[in-house]
């Protein structure tokens, strides 16, 4: 017979998280685990997205060590993992290509985006039906294969190499976020 003890022991060997953070109502593990190795992520940092009072979603970053430099973040070569949790009713295809292309457009110039086109092209291909109410959405970044994105636990597409995945931290957590308070709460700050 197990004791609460020994479930708990049982629990945290097997990988399984018993600690959750509470943001805005909804529930960020302290640890996530990748399939790549059962390599383990601590979140770094969780922010939440409002318009009018109102909790649009919820972001949280996670990396192998936490960290408050954008710099180290992008340097560092273990998995990462930026999840995005829709807290409203919906988040359309438009608005959602609209922030990416508008994201892009403050950070980089023309020129580049031009490079980083046929990966964004791709990653616009995830946001064909929008995002409804209770969606979980993990952008991966696992090392030798590049980003993952996955909704509900579902792998929806993939594109290799780091370039992208750095491209897409710095629309959160570059000199031009999105959001300067969802930057610093992301970066732990």
């Amino acid at each position: 017979m197990f004791t609460r003890l020994s479930i708990l022991i049982l629990l945290i060997c097997t990988g399984f998280s018993v600690v959750a953070k509470e943001v805005a109502g909804v529930e960020l593990e302290e640890v996530a685990r990748l399939s790549v190795n059962s390599t383990q992520l601590v979140l770094n940092g969780s922010a939440v997205r409002r318009e009018a009072q109102h909790t649009i979603y919820v972001g949280g970053l996670y990396l192998k060590e936490q960290t408050s430099s954008f710099d180290e973040i992008i340097t560092d070569t273990n998995p990462k993992r930026f999840l995005f949790y829709c807290s409203t009713t919906e988040i359309s295809k438009e608005q959602l290509l609209n922030a990416w292309k508008q994201g892009f457009a403050i950070n980089y110039p023309k020129e580049e985006i031009a490079k980083l086109a046929p990966m964004i092209n791709e990653f616009n291909k995830v946001w064909q039906s929008g995002l409804q109410v209770g969606d979980e959405v993990w952008v991966d970044y696992i090392p030798n294969e590049g980003t993952k994105i996955s909704i509900n636990g579902k792998l929806i597409s993939e594109i290799p190499g780091t370039k992208f995945y750095h491209a897409f931290l710095k629309l959160w957590l570059g000199p031009h976020p999105f959001n300067v308070k969802m930057r610093e709460s992301l970066l732990g700050q």
